[in-house]
Parts: structure tokens; sequence; C-alpha cells
């Protein structure tokens, strides 16, 4: 319901926005201010008879196949509230039972540390997430959504499996990541999935390097799904901002196993790292801003942004005519959660307009990336990693019992590749 406003709303604000004359071709295709606001229109109706629709599905399965819990506890990293200092371990969470058809119980060996369960801890996103979990059927609002269990990836043992999987069957390891708004995440001796959200673990890893991998490669792809692939990433040049990150190490991974040209940034101490990755141009941020750096240099096609806002413009000065911009820290939680999903859906359209309406004349254009589960792409990229070409890059491992001093390390920011919990 809310969906579709939100599209109505802006599609009266494109006839408000744009101007009369503005015409943009994609594939010969012009885009003019009324192309935009019929898009919008279509999308407000559409959104509006599919979301009833899988909201009647929804809550007709959960009438057929309750969820429910045994009494045996297990431990698992958790929330009961947003603010600081609020993470705790837990040792009596119900275990989950009763799969649904196409749900996975994973007994969890290891799992990654990512800076949005810090985030989500604080409330970064609470209300969108808790729209989307309403959506599917968990309870959410007004504290109604705690307790929390954070952790997004795992690599563990197939426990049990939903009358309908039929890839998956208990005994085989596999490696994935579940959808950031899920309530029961992945820090935890069990966690429930579903299919479509894992794949098979490389053989050639263990666990906890397993573990460091579907979060960051999962937020790349969508990044650059429709912007860069294998096909046709051979000789281009690629920017990725912080290279010594969770993110940065995947990223520079795999745009050098697809033939491009890598430039990163990172400070001193990093160099080595990204050079081992395979960096063809290091830029230390402690000595000089990378788009002075980099002014005299050839432009880039393709830039992967981990910073912000704060280096949009930098961003754009480097990059060439027809080049993409994609930002992994995008204003749409921030602006949703301060101003509603009504208002901050507008602030969000109005940034969009203000970063890329001009800029898209020069044939530039900066997009946002979110992360989203895809086990097809997860076995793709088992394929390279099976044929060493990507390579996990673990920083620290720590025991669940140790998990305070886990969540410090990675709340610095300033990895140097996965911290990774075992259980």
């Amino acid at each position: 319901m809310w969906i579709s406003i939100l599209f109505a709303g802006l599609a009266i604000l494109s006839l408000v926005v744009i101007p009369d004359d503005f015409e943009y071709f994609v594939s010969d295709i012009p885009i003019t201010r009324r192309f935009v606001s019929i898009f919008f229109v279509i999308t407000a109706t559409v959104s509006f008879f599919t979301q009833s629709n899988k909201q009647r599905k929804v809550q007709d399965n959960m009438r057929r196949k309750p969820r429910s819990t045994c009494m045996d506890g297990m431990k698992a990293i958790t929330i009961d509230e947003y603010g600081d200092d609020v993470i705790r371990l837990t040792s009596n969470n119900p275990r989950p039972e009763n799969l649904q058809d196409y749900e996975l119980l994973i007994r969890v060996k290891a799992s990654s540390i990512n800076p949005i369960d810090i985030r989500i801890s604080e409330g970064y996103g609470s209300r969108v997430f808790n729209k989307i979990r309403r959506g599917m059927n968990y309870p959410a609002g007004d504290g109604k959504e705690f307790p929390i269990t954070l952790g997004r990836d795992c690599a563990g043992i197939v426990e049990a499996v939903g009358d309908k999987v039929k890839i998956f069957k208990p005994g085989q390891e596999i490696w994935g990541a579940i959808e950031v708004a899920r309530p029961y995440g992945c820090l935890a001796e069990l966690v429930v999935v579903k299919e479509h959200e894992i794949s098979l673990k490389p053989k050639g890893l263990t666990f906890e390097q397993a573990a460091s991998i579907p979060y960051v490669f999962l937020t790349t792809w969508s990044a650059i799904e429709g912007c860069i692939s294998e096909k046709t990433a051979k000789g281009k040049r690629v920017l990725v901002l912080a290279g010594t990150g969770g993110i940065g190490t995947f990223a520079i991974q795999l745009f050098k196993a697809w033939g491009c040209y890598v430039t990163t940034t990172c400070s001193t101490t990093g160099i080595p790292l990204v050079e081992k990755l395979g960096a063809d141009n290091v830029i230390d941020y402690r000595k000089q801003e990378f788009s002075e750096a980099l002014k005299n240099e050839e432009k880039f096609d393709f830039i992967l942004d981990t910073m912000g806002p704060k280096f949009y413009d930098s961003c754009f000065s480097v990059c060439k005519r027809s080049g993409r911009i994609v930002s992994l820290v995008s204003p749409v939680m921030l602006l949703t959660d301060k101003h509603g999903l009504i208002l901050g859906g507008i602030r969000i359209f109005l940034k969009y307009l203000q970063l890329n309406l001009l800029r898209r004349l020069l044939g530039k254009r900066l997009s946002w990336g979110f992360f989203s589960a895809n086990g097809r792409a997860l076995k793709y990229i088992r394929k390279l990693v099976d044929s060493g070409k990507i390579q996990p890059v673990v920083e620290k491992s720590y025991s669940v019992e140790d998990f305070k001093s886990a969540f410090e390390h990675v709340s610095t920011g300033h990895s140097r590749g996965k911290t990774i919990i075992t259980f």
C-alpha cells in the first residue's frame, strides 16, 4: 500500500520537477518527462496488486504450515533494542523447527561480521526493514521485531530441508547469505535459509574462509550487474575505493579475473595487501586525494564507491563520458529513517535527480547498489574460487564467546579483509 502511494507521489513530483524539454536517450529510446510520469503510475499500479497478492500468499502459507520453535536453546548473537552497546550473546535462543516448503535448516560453522550488522544494531533502516518484515509475516514495529539475530552470511552444514527442496540434502556443506531484513540472522548455531539464497561451498575452502565471501560478493554483484560483466569487462579501467575493506579486497580480485585494469585507494599500510590481490595502481589516500592523484590519467569506465556522498564529486571528476559510478553508501535508509516512507521517498528521488540530471548530459551516471541474496551468483563465483582466481581474505577469526572483541574490531572501520565468528 505505502509503496504504491510512494510511486504515485513520484509520478506527480516528476511532472513538477522535470523540465518540459527534458529528453534522454537509452538505446535510441527517448525518455521524456511524460515517459517518467507514466512509468511511475504503472509501477504504482503493479506494486499495489503485486503486494496484495504476495501478502495473501504469505498469510495462506503461514496458516498451512505455521513456523514454531522447540524448547531447546542455542547460542546466538542478538539485540533486544537499538542503540550503542546493545549486542549480546544468548545461549537460550529458540531453535527453529517446522520448515516451510523451500527452506533449509543450516548448522552454522562460521559467519562473518559486516558493517551492516553494527548499523542494524543502531537502528539503521528500521522503518524500511520493519515494513519488509511485516510483509514476510514477521512481527515488527514498536519493538515487536526483537530479538533480532545479527549476521548476513555463513558457511555450514545442511541439517534439514523443507518438503519441496530438491537441490540440497542433509549433510552437504553450503555457503550463502540471507536478505538483510530477516530478523533471524546467521550469527547463531542454527539458521533457516531459503533454497535460492545458498549454494554448495567451494571444496578447497575451510568454513571460516567460505564465510568471508558471500555477503561482500553479492553486494558487489548487485552493484555491478547491468554495468559491467565478464563478457564486457576485458580492458576496462576500474576504480575501487577503499581496497582493503571486505568489499574492496573481493572486488579487486573479481575485476582482475575479468581482465580489467584496476586502480584502488587505501592507506600506506594497506598497499602490500592490495598489490598482492592484483591492483595495477594504488593511491595512498593519506598522501593525496585520489581525484588529484588521477587528474592527468585516463578516466575510468566504472567506479565502485564504498565511501559515500563525500566522494561523489571526486568520482564524477575521474569518470569518463558514458562511464558508470555505483555507490554502496546511499542516502535511502537514512532519509527514510528520518522522514518516513513517503516524504523520505520523495527526498530520495530529488537527491537522485540532483546527482544525475546535469551530469547525464555528459554521459556520466551514478546509481546506488544494494545487497540481494542470490544462490545462482554464488554458484558462479564458486568456480572462480575453485580455480584460484578468487582468494578469501580473512583478517581475524574469533570464537562466538569472544564476540565483543570481534565487533569492536569491525567497528574501528580499518579492516584488512573480513572478520569471522566460529561456532
